[in-house]
């Protein structure tokens, strides 16, 4: 205290301390750099210590992704006020993330403002998630179509350069195969579904597919798996005729199916067509359904061909068919049936006197398709109506002969009776028998000059008469 003299003494010192409030400012000369994918270094100093407005307590590093929705805050012990420059590991942070970093300080009183932000992207890493929503979608008999999103946005650790799908087939293209798709100017995080259509598969096959995603650093893992089977398609690939055996109208056959993996999907029915260039015959086509329903279809199937011509050669293919047509023909089966005795007599005979003791006769063969086999030779039948009553046989042989015969034959019979009346008919015959025998045509040969004399018989009637009977010569 003071007179108008002057002071007087003062008291004793009081200490007070005012209340503390958080500090005023945040840490200062803040630096970064990255050092991997999930590690930023720093540097920074406290404030000043007019700033500080208590004892401090730590510092708090608040770490927001800016590209990706991730934020962490790292708790930072300080011991000291030491003002000096103080080094921080920022980890564990999340891969190439462009963050935001700001530095504040703590006292008993709470937390100083944050500085102004600094901003690091952490290095690339491989993926640490797979490609996800991976479906597939049917295109044809040879083609799926498969789409997919990229690994969810925090795991993708870098920009998407490419995919790989990897796919395998059962019970065919067993062996992975696998199909890269570039993706041009990436953008970060990937966000939009990918789609590739997967060609030159094997049709009505299944396959497994699954995706892989890969960025500068490496690959994540394959994806869940899916399957997707591909289309039924007609065959490409035809079955296979094996003979068994042939007779005169049937030829026996063992139906093998196609290739199983040319089979292309199920197996439903074998179209056979029979063809011949023999007679004018029409091809005829018959449907025969395979005796299993088992895919790939591996049992061979009995075919027997009916109702066929004695001694022809016919042609037999086969196609195999799916639900959505057929397949190809397989090559001829070409296979003769057995011969038979012709079944039709000779045709058109006709017949003219040469002499009184010869007949010239004229025919054609059977019809082709009655043939039945190589005609060989012809049995000619003749009997006399008055004279030469027994009926006699002439055979006429085929030299080379062909098949089906078509020309006229003609022989000339002798040492028949002069002007008679013969009955001729021709048989026709191959290696397995002789047909009918014609209707019998009749033909009287020539006549000739009496081979006999007629016989006088004398009776005297009186001394100038003499009766004469004249006998005329024997009949034959």
């Amino acid at each position: 205290a003071s007179t108008l003299i002057g002071p007087g003494p003062f008291t004793q010192f009081t200490t007070i301390i005012t209340q503390a409030t958080p500090p005023s400012s945040p840490p200062i000369d803040i630096t970064i750099s990255v050092i991997n994918s999930t590690a930023i270094h720093s540097t920074w100093r406290i404030p000043d210590e007019d700033e500080h407005n208590g004892l401090l307590e730590s510092v708090e590093v608040r770490l927001v992704g800016i590209d990706i929705e991730t934020s962490i805050t790292i708790p930072v012990q300080i011991t000291t006020n030491d003002t000096s420059l103080q080094t921080t590991i920022l980890s564990p942070l999340q891969e190439y993330v462009n963050y935001s970093v700001s530095f504040a300080v703590r006292n008993g009183a709470g937390l100083s403002p944050y500085s102004n932000p600094v901003y690091s992207r952490t290095d690339q890493a491989a993926p640490s998630d797979t490609p996800q929503n991976v479906t597939t979608e049917l295109l044809n008999s040879t083609s799926i179509r498969i789409t997919f999103y990229p690994p969810s946005a925090i795991n993708q650790n870098g920009p998407i350069t490419s995919y790989n799908i990897s796919y395998t087939g059962e019970p065919y293209n067993t062996v992975t195969q696998y199909k890269a798709i570039s993706i041009a100017n990436p953008i970060y995080p990937a966000v939009q579904s990918v789609s590739i259509n997967i060609t030159g598969l094997q049709e009505y096959n299944n396959y497994t597919f699954s995706v892989r995603a890969n960025n500068r650093e490496g690959s994540s893992g394959l994806s869940a798996q899916v399957e997707q089977t591909t289309g039924i398609s007609e065959p490409t690939a035809s079955p296979r005729f094996t003979l068994i055996s042939a007779s005169t109208t049937e030829i026996h056959t063992v139906i093998s199916p196609p290739i199983a993996i040319d089979q292309n999907g199920p197996i439903i029915n074998y179209e056979v067509r029979i063809s011949t260039p023999y007679f004018d015959i029409l091809d005829y086509v018959t449907n025969v359904t395979p005796n299993s329903t088992e895919y790939p279809l591996e049992s061979n199937l009995n075919f027997v061909a009916t109702g066929l011509e004695e001694f022809v050669k016919y042609s037999l293919r086969v196609r195999a068919y799916t639900s959505v047509g057929p397949g190809i023909f397989s090559d001829a089966l070409l296979q003769w049936t057995t011969a038979a005795a012709p079944s039709h007599t000779p045709q058109n005979i006709t017949t003219q006197a040469l002499s009184p003791t010869s007949i010239s006769v004229t025919f054609f063969p059977p019809p082709g398709i009655d043939q039945n086999g190589i005609v060989t030779s012809y049995n000619i039948s003749y009997t006399g109506e008055l004279f030469d009553t027994v009926t006699q046989f002439e055979t006429i042989t085929i030299t080379n002969p062909i098949y089906p015969a078509v020309g006229s034959v003609s022989n000339s019979i002798t040492g028949l009776q002069e002007y008679n009346n013969y009955v001729i008919s021709v048989g026709a015959i191959n290696v397995k028998g002789m047909s009918e025998f014609t209707d019998g045509v009749v033909q009287i040969t020539n006549e000739a000059v009496p081979a006999d004399s007629p016989t006088l018989v004398f009776q005297s009637l009186s001394t100038t008469e003499i009766s004469t009977i004249i006998l005329p010569p024997t009949a034959i």
